[in-house]
């Protein structure tokens, strides 16, 4: 009886006998053998079922590729193949959808929030927290448009996604949708650079990646907010895909919604479409599901991040000096085995060429003014590495605060709920704003929120650093009644919310 290639690859081979596997084992073999650009391998998932993956030598080489970008001073753009992007999109896709719509994760793990195509903040978030394996990640979605390097920041994380599916998380944001990042500049980076079906291809990958995470069952994950529509988390669960985002629903306030400082309940959102929400609404729901805090991004934190309604929600933002006017910093969450917290905050460098700002090729913007590099000084920097050295960082008492200065960094520890939260800032003299194993040693010394040294950007001192505590549990909140919803028209740009300019 013949066997489609579909029928096939939708087998649970975990139930079948042996000498069946090993029948299908040897095909596949053979259709490997005539495709040499690919690889099948059976790898369990959530759903039992058959994922395809990449040939792993190709992929590790795409991984090497994109990480040598940060090595290269005048190297603009990493040289990546339209037959490797397509087999990057087409696997991960596969894999997105072999995921649950809300991943269940557990702790220890970093989260990142937007990247909007800055890449040079993309590789220094991860030579800061460690490469793939050595630790988990989560990025809460708006990887592309606005940044002029869209196409190197998805493909490095789709493909950190096929090599790590069980450590590398990858979750959706508002502009993972054809109908905003057609305007936004990632349309026109791929049309100009390669053509517009690799710009559908990459929206028809978008369209299956989770919207949601929970981690160890207390911290909900998501792009944008809460929902009215969201009753319970199971109601995420159900979310179909492949799905493109409607104009309103639950799945358009997941991606869409901004929280408001000056709001009680439900409000109207500038941006015209979903709503905002109060704090009263994040105290409640959080009582409700039993949980110690959600993290969302979205909307852009000056220092990288911004804890909001008593410490139950933290905004992370990870593109530094956004649209280049905002001058914010890049925020890094960890969320360690104790369910405290900690932060990476990295400023935006200075007296360099920026690789991340101004908007994708063949938009109308400029980028900024070209600078020199200082050749003398990396070279200077090159020949004389510096070892980082650690400095432990033990629990404080209860009502102290300690603070371990080293010569590369600086952790500012308080005592919250159940550990502690540890702010860690890093300001960037990297000649190519891109931290690299061998610049990890040439960082600023930051005491506290003390000033900057003279090149790293000016950041407006802070007279402390908000605790995050973990709400107690069964404590009683009054709920706020639903407030009504002001139908406004869907943009074809974005505003902000509130005081916080918006990253959409």
């Amino acid at each position: 009886m013949f066997i489609s290639p579909r029928d096939f690859l939708s087998l649970d081979f975990r139930m079948a006998p042996s000498l069946l596997f090993l029948l299908v084992f040897s095909l596949l073999e053979l259709i490997r053998g005539s495709f040499d650009w690919f690889a099948i391998f059976f790898t369990p998932n959530y759903l039992g079922s058959v994922i395809m993956l990449m040939d792993q030598k190709l992929l590790d080489d795409i991984i090497s590729n994109l990480l040598e970008f940060g090595r290269y001073p005048f190297r603009w753009l990493v040289q990546l193949s339209e037959q490797e992007i397509q087999q990057l999109c087409a696997t991960s896709r596969e894999i997105f959808l072999s995921q649950p719509n809300l991943l269940e994760l557990e702790a220890p793990i970093k989260i990142c929030g937007d990247i909007h195509g800055h890449y040079g903040d993309l590789l220094r978030l991860l030579f800061s927290g460690g490469l793939p394996p050595k630790a988990n990640y989560l990025f809460l979605g708006n990887y592309v448009d606005h940044g002029m390097l869209s196409i190197e920041t998805i493909c490095l994380l789709f493909a950190y996604k096929i090599k790590y599916p069980d450590k590398f998380f990858l979750l959706r944001g508002n502009h993972e949708c054809s109908s905003v990042n057609c305007n936004s500049g990632f349309y026109n980076e791929c049309k100009t650079r390669f053509n517009i079906q690799l710009w559908k291809v990459f929206n028809d990958c978008f369209n299956c990646m989770p919207v949601a995470a929970i981690i160890d069952e207390k911290t909900l994950c998501l792009h944008g907010g809460l929902s009215p529509d969201l009753q319970n988390l199971d109601q995420i669960k159900n979310i179909r895909r492949p799905t493109d985002v409607p104009d309103s629903g639950l799945l358009c306030d997941l991606l869409w919604a901004g929280r408001h400082i000056d709001v009680k309940g439900w409000g109207m959102n500038r941006r015209g479409v979903s709503c905002t929400f109060g704090a009263d609404i994040v105290e409640e729901f959080v009582t409700k599901h039993d949980l110690d805090v959600i993290c969302r991004s979205c909307q852009v934190a000056k220092n990288g991040y911004e804890i909001f309604a008593d410490k139950r929600m933290v905004t992370i933002f990870s593109a530094s000096n956004f649209r280049g006017m905002y001058n914010n910093a890049a925020g890094m969450m960890t969320i360690n085995e104790d369910r405290s917290w900690s932060f990476l905050v990295l400023y935006p460098p200075q007296n360099i060429r920026s690789f991340s700002h101004g908007s994708a090729l063949g938009s109308s913007s400029s980028s900024p003014p070209i600078k020199d590099f200082g050749a003398k000084k990396l070279a200077a920097a090159a020949a004389h590495p510096e070892k980082k050295s650690e400095v432990a960082n033990p629990a404080p008492a209860r009502n102290s605060v300690s603070s371990s200065i080293t010569r590369d960094h600086s952790k500012v520890s308080l005592p919250i709920g159940r550990g502690r939260e540890d702010v860690q800032r890093e300001a960037s003299p990297s000649p190519i704003g891109i931290t690299t194993p061998r610049t990890l040693a040439h960082k600023n010394v930051i005491q506290g929120t003390s000033r900057l040294m003279s090149n790293a950007a000016p950041v407006t001192p802070r007279a402390h650093v908000k605790q995050g505590i973990s709400p107690l549990k069964g404590v009683s909140r009054p709920v706020a009644p639903r407030g009504r919803l002001e139908q406004g028209t869907s943009p074809q740009g974005h505003g902000q919310t509130s005081n916080t300019p918006s990253s959409s």
